[in-house]
């Protein structure tokens, strides 16, 4: 999967952020597990929001559309950005 996620509920916004881990002498990058004597930020991506769902929901005859989020960033990962700002994303879409 192009993207992970993560556990934020972040503001509108802030799509675009960059998302590092915590200083640390271990990190998983491209697939790979890495290790350094001296702790370090690592670069995992770029945030691009959360998913959202709506729901219809009848109130007195009248259907009103709710959002609902679970919470969940989207997240690119680093080795992506650079094909990302390249050639674009191209997104193909199931539904008909």
């Amino acid at each position: 999967m192009p993207i992970f996620q993560i556990d934020a509920q972040l503001l509108p916004g802030s799509s675009g952020g960059l998302v590092i881990n915590k200083p640390a002498n271990v990190a998983m990058i491209d697939g790979n597990l890495m290790y350094n004597q001296i702790k370090q930020f690592v670069f995992l991506g770029v945030y691009s929001g959360e998913f959202k769902w709506y729901e219809d929901i009848n109130i007195g005859g009248n259907i009103i559309k709710i959002g609902n989020l679970y919470g969940l960033g989207n997240v690119w990962h680093s080795c992506l950005i650079q094909q990302i700002i390249s050639d674009g994303v191209n997104y193909h879409s199931s539904a008909s």
